[in-house]
């Protein structure tokens, strides 16, 4: 499959398995939240929530969403927005949650958070990226490099 994701950036979002996933609820009012996600494919980014949560309520309502994804060492980050849509395709599905459950758990020897919620059954939801912006703040004053893609 053809990366969507430049080279850096396909890096950059290999490296992490944490983002911040912000949506906006049906009165415009914005929510965010801390996710694991799995990138696939190069270019599909997946994560997993529980039917209950706000975050899913809202992706049912309201599609748009966006994406920050920031490294723990260095001034660097990723910003993507686009749309998250529910995954139906139970196999898939399966495999996914397994995928960020193992990705969480070997990188942060523990599961992903949302797996300790009483907040309904487990949905996977597919981001798909319509803009991401990389900026790198280790450069210096005034040479602040910011890469700017479309989809």
């Amino acid at each position: 499959m053809l990366s969507l994701f430049d080279h850096e950036v396909n890096d950059f979002i290999k490296q992490h398995t944490r983002a911040v996933l912000a949506t906006v609820d049906k009165d415009g009012q914005p929510h965010t939240s801390t996710i694991y996600y799995a990138l696939a494919d190069k270019s599909e980014i997946y994560f997993v929530t529980k039917e209950q949560t706000t975050k899913a309520k809202n992706l049912l309502e309201n599609d748009r969403a966006a994406l920050t994804i920031s490294d723990n060492e260095k001034p660097l980050a990723v910003n993507i927005t686009g749309t998250a849509r529910r995954l139906e395709d139970m196999k898939k599905r399966d495999e996914v949650m397994q995928h960020v459950f193992k990705v969480s758990y070997d990188k942060h020897s523990d599961y992903a958070p949302i797996v300790k919620l009483h907040k309904g059954a487990f949905s996977v939801f597919q981001f798909h990226p319509i803009q991401a912006k990389m900026t790198d703040f280790t450069k210096p004053m005034g040479q602040v490099k910011e890469k700017l893609k479309d989809y």
